[in-house]
């Protein structure tokens, strides 16, 4: 996947909501840099937060995503919770990546070509054939 091309969508998506791939995860991304993004939000309480997250996860995440071959969030940034959820949700949202479900977990694939618009999700159904993520 090419990161550069990754990091000047993902400038586009600056000050968006972003839908996650359960729905349950929405994130309103905030401002982007070189070294960071943000995401803003709400604390417990209603109060209005950021936080502001390293870009290392989601160029690390970008980067063991080969054509055509889905990748389980977990094996991509090594751990689960809001380290995994906030990449898995900003990669999911690009045109030229798609999310499907193999043995009832959710895997994102790099297909190479925009297929649909930026800030969207879009369901790739694959054959069983094909179900081989890592």
């Amino acid at each position: 996947m090419d990161w550069e091309k990754t990091l000047e969508r993902l400038k586009k998506l600056e000050r968006k909501k972003l839908k996650s791939i359960s729905g349950k995860a929405d994130i309103n991304l905030g401002t982007v840099s070189e070294d960071s993004v943000t995401i803003l939000g709400r604390d417990k309480s209603g109060k209005k937060k950021e936080s502001r997250r390293s870009i290392e996860k989601l160029r690390e995440y970008a980067a063991k995503m080969d054509l055509d071959t889905p990748v389980h969030a977990d094996v991509a940034v090594v751990g689960g919770g809001s380290s995994r959820s906030y990449p898995e949700t900003i990669l999911a949202n690009m045109p030229d990546v798609e999310w499907t479900r193999i043995n009832k977990r959710k895997h994102i694939v790099w297909v190479g070509k925009d297929t649909h618009p930026l800030g969207t999700l879009r369901e790739r159904k694959m054959p069983k054939k094909e179900l081989k993520g890592k």
